[in-house]
């Protein structure tokens, strides 16, 4: 699952999206001992940033 989680990090650096991990994940890789594996992505709400990530997200991911 963290390898999956690493690409999705890297194609965020690739592209220059400005970001934070928050949540369970970023709970565990500071070391916190968790059942869960939540992760929370907080993209930078400048209109650069959104439209990157827009034009590479996959239609109906999710749904």
């Amino acid at each position: 699952m963290l390898n999956k989680l690493k690409e999705v990090f890297v194609s965020l650096e690739c592209h220059e999206v400005h970001y934070l991990i928050i949540g369970g994940i970023a709970a565990i890789l500071h070391g916190v001992p968790r059942a869960t594996f939540g992760l929370d992505v907080l993209i930078d709400p400048t209109l650069e940033d959104v439209k990157i990530l827009e034009s590479h997200l996959e239609p109906n991911a999710g749904v």
